[in-house]
């Protein structure tokens, strides 16, 4: 039982270390992916940051000068 609880603790401290280190990295990647993919449709982003809240929202509205 104590070999089977070191174990967890391990696994969960290796977790909880490397997931706040590639998290900003996968985030990255995401929005690369995503920034690529509309410009592909022909939509540009001044802001590539604001893609990911851009799929929350339900109605946008363009303002063509």
């Amino acid at each position: 039982r104590s070999m089977l609880w070191m174990m967890l603790t391990l696994i969960l401290d290796l977790l909880a270390t490397s997931i706040p280190i590639t998290l900003p990295t996968a985030l990255s990647v995401g929005i690369n992916f995503a920034q690529h993919r509309l410009a592909k449709a022909g939509i540009r982003s001044i802001l590539p940051s604001n893609i990911l809240s851009g799929g929350r929202a339900t109605t946008i509205v363009m303002d063509c000068n």
